[in-house]
């Protein structure tokens, strides 16, 4: 697994994950999060959601302006 790092204009951390094979699902994809968020983080908790074996996306109801930036 490769991580890359980087910061926004914002100041956001954005973690980049690339692995060496496909993972299975987004069941395995949502283990290498948490493992990451915590180490990252400590105590974190999932506010939204994108699978995109099944193209569906938590806060579907959100406005297009705040869908766009990423930030809920």
């Amino acid at each position: 697994m490769n991580i890359n790092t980087t910061v926004a204009n914002n100041g956001v951390k954005i973690l980049t994950v690339t692995t060496p094979d496909p993972l299975a699902d987004y069941q395995a994809a949502m283990v290498i999060a948490d493992k990451l968020a915590s180490e990252h983080l400590g105590e974190a908790m999932l506010l939204s959601w994108y699978d995109r074996d099944r193209d569906f996306e938590s806060l579907q109801r959100m406005p297009p302006g705040q869908r766009s930036t990423g930030i809920c």
